[in-house]
């Protein structure tokens, strides 16, 4: 099958000489090409977990003697016989109950106990995409653009800013630099996925666009280029944009 525009597999093409290899986007959940995908959709359903292992002789005893124990409770409560029995007859079945327990296999650790983690790849532009969706691109291009505080290295307001044309100010007390933003853009890796291209404007791929835009206390690091990152930002002072020149 023919390869799409945007895909760009970077493992053998094909596991299987009759059948396409699954799709790693799939298989986290979501691929925006569906249909057009040229790797497969679907998985082989996993193999059937293996049987437990048999009892073993001891837990076959002592389960045995619990059963023992536990209808001798009953039938002794049943029979209105004196509390002290009762108690007596408790305990035992209590006592050989742990010793039921001690004698059972642990349980395999379940997929639950752990917190899944989160893959953080691409969340800027993820997040950028949710704002154009929920907001627009002329809501937030108006007045000053939009504020990203605490923006981190600046993918955030590098993407909005270079691909969308909203004026951004990014504060965050860390020096941002640009370099493998600038690198991604060089390696035209904003441009790569087809489904995408609807939230990039059509001049967006003409260069670096230059920033403005003041910075707040934190301000945005040194003056540099376009690939380097914002302006100088003082106490108070202003700050240039993201990706822009000083």
């Amino acid at each position: 099958m023919p390869s799409e525009p945007g895909t760009r597999p970077t493992a053998p093409r094909r596991l299987d000489p009759n059948r396409p290899a699954v799709c790693r986007h799939f298989r986290k959940g979501l691929c925006l090409y569906g249909t057009r995908c040229a790797f497969s959709h679907s998985e082989p359903p996993p193999p059937p977990p293996p049987p437990p292992p048999p009892p073993s002789a001891d837990l076959v005893e002592a389960q045995a003697r619990y059963s023992v124990l536990r209808d001798r409770c009953k039938s002794l409560a049943a029979s209105g016989a004196p509390r002290e029995h009762l108690l007596a007859a408790a305990a035992a079945l209590r006592e050989q109950g742990e010793a039921v327990r001690a004698l059972r296999p642990a349980k395999s650790a379940s997929r639950f106990t752990e917190r899944p983690r989160v893959r953080n790849k691409e969340r800027a532009g993820a997040l950028r995409r949710f704002l154009i969706d929920t907001y627009g691109l002329e809501a937030l291009a108006s007045g000053a653009g939009v504020l990203d505080v605490a923006g981190g290295q600046g993918a955030l307001g590098f993407e909005l800013l270079n691909l969308n044309r909203v004026p951004v100010t990014v504060v965050d007390p860390r020096e941002m630099t640009a370099r493998r933003l600038g690198r991604k853009w060089e390696r035209g890796l904003y441009f790569r996925t087809e489904p995408l291209q609807a939230y990039n404007r059509p001049a967006g791929r003409r260069g670096l666009d230059g920033g403005g835009g003041g910075g707040g206390g934190g301000g945005c690091g040194g003056g540099g280029d376009g690939r380097e990152g914002g302006g100088g930002g003082g106490e108070g002072g202003g700050g240039g944009g993201v990706g822009g020149e000083g």
